[in-house]
């Protein structure tokens, strides 16, 4: 028999076998769960960042936007606690409003912003004396 161009003329090589070792399965299905939840983390965090950065180069709500917001809310709240006092008081409990009895409940009034109540100082009122 005559020797191939591919097999050598010295002493004769061991045979080499390579066996592919596989993780369980279990361990398998777990580190693409985490693969998984890492990239799925990493994509909302992305968008959430992207919507940050157009919304802030958008610019902010305008202020009066922003005011007639927080008045929206201010009257939805103002309803729930007036709900709330009306039922504490039709079930007999005690009710803490935050004012002492002498003095009379005042209305509730949205003044500009450089305006204060009658009889009440602003901030740019005080003397220096």
């Amino acid at each position: 028999m005559e020797k191939g161009k591919w097999q050598g003329s010295g002493a004769a090589a061991p045979e080499t076998v390579l066996v592919e070792h596989k993780a369980p399965l279990l361990k398998r299905a777990a580190a693409v769960a985490v693969v998984l939840a890492l990239a799925g983390v990493l994509l909302v965090w992305g968008i959430d960042l992207g919507q940050r950065i157009f919304g802030a180069s958008r610019g902010a709500p305008a202020a009066q936007d922003q005011l007639a917001l927080v008045q929206a809310e201010l009257v939805r709240v103002t309803a729930e606690r007036d709900a709330l006092l009306e039922a504490a008081s039709k079930a007999g409990l005690p009710i803490a409003t935050g004012r002492t009895g002498s003095q009379p409940p005042s209305e509730d009034k949205v003044l500009p912003e450089n305006q204060t109540q009658p009889g009440k100082a602003g901030p740019d009122s005080m003397s220096s004396h």
